[in-house]
């Protein structure tokens, strides 16, 4: 029926690097992509020695962490010595009582790290399932998924489906856009008629 309804939800600034113990912005030295296999595996902006962990790298550590038993459904590291251990014992560690995964040389994943991407990704869920259901849609009725913003853009589908971000979604098309309020806002100095668009459909938008 061409309506379009917004929400918004207060995620907080773990994605960001902040009130993570190994944070940081995403920048030289971060570390932005996690895969557990026979071996860690990490990416590095920049390509140097990892100075620090960044949101897109914190969601595939908790994501691939989840996947391969790790992390449990509650979000708690496995403790040392588990059976489900044994392959990656050596980066596990426990320091003042709280128990980490070690990705690199000082830069870890924490007990407490894991709490503060659940909270966001529970914040940024419950927005998304009130939506949904405010509008008697379920997740199969939706056929585009458009991720914005620069986070967003470095963001897989399966990090976002491995920590449920987003529920499960068969049907629909997923497309990473990058910083698109940015390009809006060029678009929008360029062409007067897009910002007289742009007012009217925020009037509408409930």
């Amino acid at each position: 029926d061409n309506q379009i309804v917004a929400t918004s939800t207060a995620a907080g600034p773990c994605f960001e690097g902040v009130t993570i113990s190994s944070g940081m912005r995403a920048s030289a030295g971060a570390i932005e992509h996690v895969r557990l296999g026979e071996e860690l595996f990490i990416d590095v902006i920049g390509g140097g020695k990892p100075r620090g962990i960044c949101g897109s790298g914190l969601v595939e550590a908790v994501s691939e962490l989840v996947r391969v038993g790790l992390v449990n459904s509650r979000g708690r590291l496995q403790s040392i010595g588990s059976d489900i251990t044994v392959k990656y014992g050596k980066n596990l560690f426990e320091k003042d009582g709280r128990r980490s995964f070690r990705l690199a040389e000082n830069v870890s994943i924490s007990q407490e790290d894991i709490r503060q991407v659940q909270l966001a990704k529970a914040a940024i869920r419950s927005g998304i399932e009130i939506l949904l259901t405010s509008h008697n849609l379920k997740p199969d009725d939706l056929k585009t998924v458009i991720i914005a913003g620069a986070f967003g853009y470095h963001l897989s589908k399966e990090s976002l489906f491995g920590i449920g971000i987003l529920p499960a979604l068969k049907q629909a098309k997923f497309t990473f856009v990058g910083n698109s309020s940015l390009e809006g806002a060029v678009q929008a100095l360029l062409n007067k008629k897009l910002v007289n668009d742009a007012s009217r459909i925020v009037r509408t938008v409930p």
